[in-house]
């Protein structure tokens, strides 16, 4: 499994938060293929955990899910160099209220490895202090609070659907509970 190259990137179209690239790529064989790509800045995801050890999720409308969506408190780095520890921060205070006296990480990963670039950073956030909840323009968000349990019965009977949010809840029932 070696021998891959670009040999190509064509914009096809410059958004707001991506960029949609055909990319072709030298096979293997000497061939080529064609494969089109999502590229992202990357993003961060924190799992709030408040000090009698509920965990803090948002739920807020998603448009390409087209429905009202719990998950943890996430957002896109505002720049290619942003420290992604600091993006976890400014997201759980904008969407929540609360700071974090303590950001532990806890992995990253591809979102979607098939189409997109964007890495996603998870982190942990635990010793919760008040902040101020500062929501983007248009940005409805209710902030809720769940045992690991009952988080655990929710991705099990669909009601949290959210990747990263399932990704984080897994990660604290193996590494924390």
């Amino acid at each position: 499994m070696k021998n891959f190259e670009t040999t190509k990137k064509t914009p096809v179209f410059n958004g707001r938060i991506f960029i949609l690239e055909q990319r072709e790529i030298k096979m293997p064989d000497g061939g080529f293929a064609v494969r089109d790509t999502i590229v992202h800045k990357g993003a961060a995801a924190v799992l709030p955990v408040t000090d009698d050890g509920r965990l803090v999720f948002v739920r807020q409308h998603r448009a390409a899910a087209e429905k009202i969506i719990l998950e943890i408190p996430a957002g896109k780095r505002d720049s290619d160099d942003e420290d992604p520890a600091a993006c976890a921060m400014r997201e759980l205070e904008e969407e929540t209220g609360f700071c974090a006296g303590r950001l532990t990480f806890m992995c990253k990963f591809f979102i979607a490895v098939g189409y997109s670039t964007e890495v996603l950073h998870l982190y942990l956030a635990e010793n919760l202090t008040a902040g101020v909840q500062c929501l983007d323009l248009h940005e409805y968000v209710s902030v809720e609070c769940y045992t690991l349990s009952e988080a655990l019965a929710m991705i099990s009977d669909g009601r949290i659907e959210d990747s990263k949010t399932i990704v984080a809840v897994q990660w604290y029932k193996i590494n924390r509970a």
